[in-house]
């Protein structure tokens, strides 16, 4: 209850408090294993946070610290402070966000480096080395079978662009063997550690 009176006085302060509103406590039920909330409205918007949260791909960044996270999600189940878990959870997104946009710059940023030193460094092979450039962005490992058939290149010319890309450090060879040999993008994949 005392919970209760302190986000009276929060909400007093910044004037959302609206008098004559019958506030009170959120409790959630068990169903089906979830906590569901039952107020329909927190339910959607915890929903819809949730799904948010999914499509940033982002619960292994958001909860670094399990036990702080379930200790949070305890702390709303026993003692009904919901309010402190929508702001961590929130913090939460937002840093996550964050980091998304600075990786997103990130790619960009590569992208134009690299479509700029192929245009100066391929000769007349610039439109195929900027194809297999942008299908690299798509997929960051590839053999040199696949290039032979994204380009339409022989074998030879397909190793020649490879051994280009390896030139200037954007594929690296990962199996260490002489024949079927795979190569990464790694200063894209670099981005994502």
């Amino acid at each position: 209850m005392q919970q209760m009176k302190i986000l009276q006085i929060e909400l007093y302060k910044s004037g959302r408090l609206e008098k004559g509103f019958n506030y009170r406590y959120f409790v959630p039920e068990l169903i089906n294993c979830q906590w569901q909330w039952s107020d329909p409205l927190l339910s959607t918007l915890l929903e819809k946070a949730s799904f948010s949260l999914g499509e940033l791909n982002s619960f292994a960044r958001l909860v670094p610290n399990k036990d702080l996270y379930f200790e949070n999600l305890t702390r709303v189940r026993e003692k009904n402070d919901l309010l402190h878990w929508l702001k961590y959870f929130l913090i939460g997104v937002d840093e996550t966000a964050r980091e998304s946009s600075n990786t997103l710059s990130a790619i960009l940023s590569l992208r134009g480096r690299l479509e700029k030193t192929l245009s100066n460094t391929a000769g007349r092979r610039t439109d195929t080395a900027l194809m297999l450039l942008m299908h690299l962005f798509e997929q960051p490992v590839i053999r040199i079978k696949q290039v032979e058939k994204i380009c339409g290149l022989s074998t030879k010319a397909a190793n020649d662009l490879v051994g280009l890309f390896q030139q200037h450090g954007i594929l690296k060879e990962t199996s260490g063997q002489a024949r079927y040999r795979i190569f990464c993008f790694e200063p894209y994949l670099s981005l994502f550690n």
